[in-house]
């Protein structure tokens, strides 16, 4: 570590390091937050959102913001896809959760842009969409490209930003309107999501052979300990387990609150059966027609 450390001081510059556009990002995504807080009543959300907000951005300065982006950008491909799944499965629910519903609903969520919204975010559209262009991004030979457009690259994960966005607005539905997939039909989409995945995973996990040139050569000089192979297999392993992890807390969290809310409705259902005549509880059968 001391070594891996000294050869970073000697060979970059703090401000190389430390990457000013991934912190800046962070900070204006705080300011942009702050800023649709005070659209509604600050005081009227919730701590959890805050919470998640705080979370989020902490881990994308942690992942975007540190030596941690350099390494994955030039040296471990294994960093560069923790680097992609932090994003795309952690950072970005927790910044779909941040948002204030009731802005969403009242002033965004209306009738000139619900059209846009609806396409945009389609389940099927937006789940086909991002997990294809993940696994095309990860195929080596376009990967290798990209690695030489930066420009390009750049763009590329723009748009995986975008429609990962789009999937979890689906999965997490934080507009109460868009609410029109039952519980079983959202299962069955993180279920499908969790495997499109698969194929890119098992492919990187079970070849035995380096699959990106770039980061085998400057492995050679600057970690020779650590082979390439091994880290082209521990990029799999990240990927999939990132993936699966929260897709499972997101089912979770959609199993419990529809066996909560099935709960709370039988609840009223016996309340409307329920009469009270002097301190006695009477049940009332339906009447028939």
């Amino acid at each position: 570590m001391k070594t891996l450390l000294a050869s970073l001081l000697q060979s970059y510059s703090l401000f190389q390091l430390f990457n000013v556009y991934g912190i800046g990002c962070s900070i204006l995504l705080f300011f942009l937050y702050r800023w649709l807080w005070k659209q509604v009543q600050p005081s009227s959300v919730h701590w959890r959102k805050k919470l998640y907000l705080s979370l989020a951005l902490g881990l994308l300065v942690l992942v975007k913001g540190t030596p941690i982006d350099l390494l994955g950008k030039h040296y471990f491909l294994s960093l560069h896809v923790m680097q992609l799944a932090c994003i795309f499965f952690i950072v970005l629910p927790l910044l779909v959760l941040s948002l204030p519903t009731r802005l969403l609903q009242e002033r965004i969520w209306h009738h000139r842009t619900r059209s846009i919204f609806r396409l945009v975010s389609h389940p099927w559209l937006s789940l086909v969409l991002f997990n294809g262009t993940l696994s095309l991004y990860l195929v080596p030979t376009v990967f290798t490209f990209l690695q030489s457009k930066p420009a390009i690259q750049m763009l590329y994960q723009g748009a995986l930003v975008i429609l990962g966005a789009c999937m979890w607005f689906v999965i997490i539905q934080p507009v109460q309107i868009f609410q029109r997939e039952n519980p079983l039909l959202r299962a069955l989409y993180i279920f499908l999501a969790s495997l499109f995945l698969l194929p890119i995973s098992l492919y990187l996990l079970i070849a035995d052979t380096t699959l990106f040139p770039y980061y085998a050569s400057r492995q050679a000089d600057f970690l020779p300990e650590f082979h390439s192979l091994y880290d082209q297999q521990l990029a799999a392993g990240i990927l999939k387990i990132s993936q699966m992890s929260s897709y499972a807390l997101a089912l979770l969290t959609i199993v419990f609150t529809w066996s909560r809310k099935e709960r709370e409705r039988e609840g009223l259902v016996m309340e409307k059966h329920l009469r009270y005549v002097r301190g006695v509880v009477v049940h009332m059968e339906d009447r028939k027609k």
